[in-house]
């Protein structure tokens, strides 16, 4: 997956140089810096012999979107605990669940009990 992303000198303004970080190369959930924070998370996740991704985030999230989509290619169920105060429907939360995440929807004062194991 991935790798590091490659950074180009663009210009040069003011005896400033102004770089640009690649993030859209990264081959997974359309990239991003969330992407590439969630190919370390699952390395993490592959070696570790984990069966279940659980996470938290709003119905905009793109850490969730990502994280589900990730998810769902290795085929393992993911679970995201989301605030119902930012629960409207958005453009991730509709691929959320394509990528058949379990959303669990809860006041943000519950969500610690919500996310604990039972």
């Amino acid at each position: 997956m991935g790798g590091d992303t490659p950074v180009y000198r663009i210009d040069r303004v003011f005896e400033n140089n102004l770089y640009i970080k690649r993030e859209d190369l990264i081959p997974v959930s359309f990239g991003g810096n969330k992407a590439r924070k969630a190919q370390l998370f699952f390395r993490e996740i592959d070696h570790g012999g984990y069966n279940c991704v659980v996470t938290y985030g709003s119905s905009s999230s793109n850490h969730c979107r990502v994280i589900s989509n990730l998810a769902v290619a290795r085929e393992i169920p993911c679970y995201i605990i989301s605030p119902e105060e930012a629960s409207e429907e958005t453009y991730n939360s509709v691929m959320m669940k394509n990528f058949k995440a379990e959303i669990t929807v809860c006041p943000v004062c519950d969500v610690h009990d919500t996310i604990k194991p039972k």
